[in-house]
């Protein structure tokens, strides 16, 4: 696990041994990460008291987005460690996925297909969300609380795209599932952590005199 920018170029035909989103980097298309907080206000305007204070800044869901140009591709969206006031969800869950199907500015009527075209489409970049995902998943951003963890309301589309890209996965309409603990790398950070401090206060055993 490593923290790692999306938009980093690899060697030229060496994109398939970088990160997951090497390939489509080469072909054009950028990546951002945001991180949406728990606002310092209530939505009636009255400050934070209390425990519920302590959570202002912490991480409320996360979204890595797909553009070529100037035109988005794809989303992928997914709740943070701090989402309370979506307790129908989970820390991790994925919120949406999806490839986006901006209205293009020029296009023309292609009589041949009867239909509409655009004119210069980018390029269709195939499999970038499974890219985006794999790629949230091994490698950490700083500000990042979760991965993204399928959800059990899922969409037919959405379950074909789950079972083609894998991992931890409840079954569909499942509500009450939660995803195994300890698969978060912050959480094997921490554990490790604690087996190290655990381990130095162990107490050394003293020699024997006879």
């Amino acid at each position: 696990m490593r923290n790692l920018n999306p938009n980093q170029f690899a060697l030229p035909g060496m994109e398939h041994q970088a990160h997951p989103l090497a390939s489509h980097v080469a072909a054009g298309a950028r990546f951002e990460f945001n991180t949406e907080r728990v606002p310092e206000n209530t939505i009636y305007g009255w400050p934070r008291e209390g425990k519920d204070a302590k959570r202002i800044g912490k991480p409320r869901g996360h979204e890595m987005l797909a553009f070529h140009g100037d035109r988005e591709l794809g989303a992928l969206q997914w709740r943070g460690s701090h989402s309370k006031g979506h307790e129908d969800t989970y820390p991790g869950e994925i919120t949406w996925v999806g490839r986006s199907d901006a209205n293009p500015d020029d296009v023309y009527y292609d009589h041949d297909e009867g239909r509409w075209r655009e004119k210069n489409p980018p390029p269709r970049h195939a499999g970038i969300m499974t890219g985006m995902f794999h790629f949230a998943q091994e490698h950490i951003q700083p500000t990042q609380s979760t991965i993204p963890v399928h959800s059990p309301d899922r969409t037919y589309d959405g379950e074909r795209w789950a079972q083609q890209v894998g991992g931890h996965m409840p079954e569909a309409g499942e509500f009450g599932w939660m995803p195994p603990k300890g698969i978060h790398p912050y959480e094997q950070k921490k554990a490790a952590k604690k087996a190290k401090r655990k381990a130095l206060k162990q107490p050394k055993k003293q020699g024997r005199l006879f």
